[in-house]
C-alpha cells in the first residue's frame, strides 16, 4: 500500500463542512465498530461528499469503509473487507 498516511487534526478540520465536524464523523464510524483512533493503523480517506462523510481506515489487514450522515452523525452504510 503506497502513499497512505494518517490525517492529522489540522487536515481533518480542513475537510470538514457538514453540520457535524469531520472529526465527529470519524468518531461515529470508529464507535460503530468499537475502535478508537489509537486502534487504527491509518485513516486513508475522510471527506464530505454531499450530505455524508465518506470515511475509510485500516486496522491490520482489514479495510473499513463508512458513509456517515453529515447532519446527524448516524452511520448510513458500512463495509469491511480484507486488504
Amino acid at each position: 500500500m503506497k502513499n497512505m498516511s494518517k490525517l492529522n487534526d489540522d487536515e481533518l478540520e480542513m475537510v470538514s463542512g457538514g453540520t457535524i465536524s469531520l472529526d465527529e464523523a470519524v468518531s461515529s464510524a470508529l464507535g460503530y465498530v468499537a475502535l478508537s483512533r489509537g486502534d487504527i493503523d491509518f485513516l486513508k480517506r475522510a471527506e464530505l461528499n454531499g450530505q455524508a462523510y465518506d470515511i475509510k481506515f485500516y486496522k491490520g489487514g482489514t479495510v473499513y469503509s463508512f458513509s456517515v450522515d453529515a447532519e446527524s452523525g448516524a452511520v448510513l452504510a458500512y463495509s469491511q473487507d480484507f486488504a
